[in-house]
C-alpha cells in the first residue's frame, strides 16, 4: 500500500513538472512572438518617419521655389517696366532723329551741286536739287530733270541725306514728268538689287539667332537649379520660334527675288 501511495505521489509530481514545463514553453513562445511583432511595428514606424521627413524636405524645397518664383516675377515686372520705358525713349529718339534728317533734306532743296558723277558712270552738269522724296532725289541739270535712286548718288551725298529711314519706305507721291538726260534707271534692276540686299541681310541675321539658341540650350541643360532650367528652356522655345520665323522670311525673300529675276 505504501508503494502505491509513493507511486501516486511520484506520478503527481511528474504531472505537475510536465504541466510547468508546458506552461513555460508556451509563455516563451508568446513572449518571442510579441517581441517579433514589436520589432516589426518599430520598423514600420521608422519607415513612416523617414517618409514624412522626406515629404517635409520636399515641401520646404517647394516653398523655397514658390518664394523664388514670386521674387523672380517681381524682378521681371520691374525689368519689363524698364524695358518699356527704354523702348519708348528709343522710339522717341528715332522720331526726333528722323525729323531732324527730313528737315536737313528740305534745307538742301535748291542747293547747287555743280557737276555730279553717278555710280553708273554718268556725269550730270550744273546740278541743282529740286526735291527729295523717300530714297529718290530729283535734280535739275543742264539737260533736263532726272529722278535718281539713292544708290546712284555718290557716297557722300548718301551719307548726307541719311537714306534708309522708316519713312523712306512709304511710297512717294506721284513724281512730276521727267526728261531723262541720262540712261533711264531700270526699275527691274533696282527692285532686284533691293530684294537681293534684303535677302542678304536676313541671311546674316540667322547665324546670330542660331548662336543665341545654342547658348540658351546649353544653359537649359546645365542649369544649377530647376528655376534656372525652367526659364532657360522657355528662352530656348522663344528663340526656336524666332529661328522658324526668320527661315520663313528668308524663304519668302528668296522666292520674291527669283520671281523678279524671272519676270520679263
Amino acid at each position: 500500500m505504501d508503494a502505491k501511495i509513493i507511486g501516486y505521489i511520484a506520478a503527481l509530481f511528474m504531472a505537475i513538472g510536465l504541466t510547468y514545463f508546458i506552461h513555460e514553453s508556451v509563455s516563451a513562445d508568446a513572449s518571442n512572438k510579441s517581441l517579433v511583432e514589436a520589432r516589426q511595428f518599430e520598423a514600420t514606424l521608422q519607415d513612416q518617419l523617414r517618409y514624412h521627413l522626406a515629404q517635409l524636405d520636399v515641401r520646404k524645397e517647394a516653398a523655397a521655389l514658390i518664394a523664388a518664383n514670386s521674387h523672380l516675377k517681381e524682378e521681371m515686372s520691374k525689368l519689363q517696366a524698364e524695358i518699356d520705358k527704354t523702348r519708348q525713349a528709343v522710339t522717341q529718339t528715332k522720331k526726333d532723329f528722323e525729323r531732324y534728317v527730313i528737315n536737313k533734306r528740305q534745307d538742301t532743296v535748291g542747293a547747287e551741286l555743280g557737276d555730279l558723277p553717278l555710280s553708273n558712270g554718268t556725269l550730270l552738269k550744273g546740278v541743282r536739287i529740286q526735291k527729295i522724296e523717300g530714297t529718290f532725289t530729283t535734280v535739275i541739270h543742264s539737260q533736263g530733270i532726272t529722278r535718281l535712286a539713292a544708290d546712284l548718288l555718290p557716297e557722300k551725298l548718301q551719307d548726307r541725306f541719311r537714306f534708309g529711314l522708316p519713312s523712306d519706305n512709304v511710297p512717294a507721291s506721284t513724281p512730276q514728268k521727267e526728261f531723262p538726260a541720262v540712261a533711264a534707271v531700270d526699275p527691274k534692276s533696282v527692285a532686284i538689287k533691293s530684294a537681293r540686299s534684303n535677302l542678304e541681310q536676313l541671311q546674316k541675321q540667322l547665324p546670330n539667332i542660331q548662336a543665341e539658341f545654342y547658348k540658351a540650350e546649353s544653359e537649359a541643360n546645365g542649369g544649377s537649379s530647376p528655376t534656372k532650367r525652367f526659364y532657360a528652356k522657355k528662352r530656348v522655345d522663344e528663340i526656336a520660334q524666332q529661328i522658324g520665323a526668320m527661315k520663313r522670311r528668308i524663304s519668302d525673300a528668296e522666292a520674291h527675288l527669283a520671281q523678279l529675276e524671272n519676270s520679263k
